[in-house]
């Protein structure tokens, strides 16, 4: 009677760790991907009704949800090495300045 609430305090705990590290992304994919597993595994074994053939696009499924999972987890890398950094690349220290002049539509004589 109590594994319920036992279970639910433990998933709710491993996903409080998981987020800060790895992205609420990433951890939502993997909760994803182990669902779609467990119950792929469910109808083959017939725990719950009759057992349920399972195809190719039933496991399929799961290995792709999977797959986009590992590759939330990838260091990000692109061709422009630039896009890729963290600092931003070569847009570190400009922003776009507004000329308080231009938009009151007090134009300046040259």
């Amino acid at each position: 009677m109590w594994s319920a609430g036992v279970s639910g305090a433990v998933y709710v705990g491993c996903l409080a760790l998981a987020v800060p590290r790895v992205g609420t992304a990433t951890t939502i994919a993997f909760v994803v991907a182990g669902q779609l597993s467990m119950s792929v595994i469910t109808d083959e074994s017939g725990l719950l009704f009759q057992p349920a053939n399972v195809d190719t696009q039933r496991v399929l499924g799961p290995l792709l949800v999977l797959g986009g999972a590992v590759a939330l987890t990838l260091p990000e890398t692109g061709a422009n090495p630039e896009l890729a950094s963290p600092s931003g690349g070569s847009r570190e220290g400009t922003s776009a300045t507004v000329d308080n002049d231009s938009m009151s539509g007090h134009n300046r004589a040259p």
